[in-house]
């Protein structure tokens, strides 16, 4: 009697996918740890994985909430480079001090099993929650009017002068590796900032809440980052020039007051708040402060 062997496509049982990863250094012997692996499949296109899930309490000091939270900065930036059509071998991580492995490749029954075999390799990785997809979208605070055209201006200016910074806005930062507790208006190298915009003849109720959410989402950023936190980070706040005919004294005290108020709540974090009058000046801080080296 004849018999008959029922043949499968080669990817029902076997997948592969090219992987890289990207390193963070701790301690002071030069050793690192590997927060994310990222690649790219035949099958399945590009992918990005954070390494730790969630903050590690095992982890000395603030080292356990930076390895996640890395992570998942590390792959939604790698995420948004390859969605814009650019080569994945080109991309480069979006934090000084992190370095990346050599790419390397990966097999397995399927795409989710070759995925579980490149987090295998990580010390730190705990691979039951591979299968997961993509990181979900970040739950964003409500901001003015104001501010997100401020923000808009801003990310419009430098994507004209500067476009190789592009890349740097709206960034997310994962403090639970369940998905982002807020938005980062900019995170670069050196400099990271949310843009806030006080409008005299705002509504009362907005005019500060929104602002003092972007200094707790900076505030809390700054924590995660810990030693590696980059040099400047701080609130970049419009206000209006000091000549505008459709403000009255009154409105002036009032942007006074409100700066004045931030000022104090940022001071508790060990923050700062950069007062801008127009998009340019705040085009020229970021240029500025992202330029500069950090020396030891």
């Amino acid at each position: 009697m004849a018999t008959s062997q029922l043949e499968l496509p080669s990817e029902a049982y076997e997948a592969s996918t090219r992987f890289l990863p990207v390193l963070m250094p701790v301690g002071q012997l030069d050793e690192r740890l590997c927060i994310a692996v990222v690649g790219a499949s035949p099958s399945h296109g590009f992918w990005a994985r954070s390494v730790v899930a969630k903050p590690l309490t095992c982890l000395p000091g603030e080292l356990g909430v930076a390895l996640p939270s890395f992570g998942s900065l590390v792959a939604a930036d790698f995420v948004e480079w390859c969605t814009k059509g650019r080569p994945p071998e080109s991309w480069q991580p979006p934090l000084a001090g992190l370095s990346t492995g050599d790419w390397m490749d990966a097999s397995g029954f399927d795409f989710d099993d070759a995925l579980r075999v490149c987090l295998s390799l990580c010390s730190l990785s705990a691979v039951d929650s591979i299968g997961e997809g993509k990181a979900r979208p970040p739950s964003l605070a409500p901001r003015t009017g104001d501010e997100g055209r401020f923000l808009d201006s801003v990310m419009s200016e430098i994507g004209r002068t500067r476009p190789n910074l592009s890349r740097c806005f709206k960034k997310t930062l994962s403090l639970t590796g369940k998905g982002a507790a807020g938005e980062l208006d900019f995170v670069g190298s050196h400099y990271v900032t949310c843009y806030a915009a006080v409008n005299p003849r705002g509504r009362i109720s907005s005019r500060v809440q929104t602002a003092s959410a972007a200094l707790w989402r900076l505030a809390r950023a700054r924590d995660a980052f810990g030693f590696a936190a980059p040099a400047a980070i701080e609130l970049t706040a419009w206000v209006p020039p000091s000549d505008m005919p459709i403000f009255t004294a009154n409105d002036y005290r009032i942007v006074d007051e409100t700066v004045a108020e931030l000022t104090m709540q940022a001071s508790k974090e060990q923050l700062a708040v950069f007062p801008v009058v127009d998009v340019g000046s705040a085009c020229r801080r970021l240029i500025e402060k992202e330029s500069e080296r950090v020396t030891q």
